[in-house]
């Protein structure tokens, strides 16, 4: 796959990640930088880091505010076990655990990349590198 559609495709779901922020959706990361990528890249709407509370009590708070909420934490190993407990817990109390947008996005930049802290920057280079070449 080109830059062109990798970029293509990585767009397309920051768009369903910018989506179902702004209908509502919570989205939570591990850390600051995380939010601070996500947002560099116009995902709005809630955006709560799971890594500062224990997860038990963070899901519960999660359950008591939103109906759904997207994992967006890192494509290493510590990031896919996070995403597994929050999903359980939060399936546990009743919020649906979206991890699509997670899966989707680590599918085209793991080779690359392994933090969401490191998604905006990813999306500049592919930017770049499809811009037409002006001599």
């Amino acid at each position: 796959m080109d830059a062109t559609e990798r970029l293509e495709r990585v767009e397309r779901i920051l768009g369903e990640l910018r989506d179902v922020s702004r209908f509502g959706a919570v989205i939570i990361v591990e850390g600051k930088r995380d939010r601070t990528s996500l947002e560099g890249l116009g995902i709005e709407g809630h955006i709560v880091l799971a890594t500062y509370f224990p997860l038990l009590p963070f899901a519960e708070s999660v359950s008591q505010n939103f109906d759904e909420a997207v994992i967006m934490t890192d494509w290493d190993l510590q990031g896919e076990k996070l995403a597994v407990r929050i999903s359980s817990y939060l399936q546990s109390l009743g919020t649906t655990p979206n991890n699509w947008p997670r899966r989707r996005l680590g599918s085209l930049v793991r080779k690359e990349i392994t933090a969401v802290e490191d998604l905006c920057k990813y999306v500049e280079r592919l930017k770049l590198k499809t811009l037409p070449q002006h001599y």
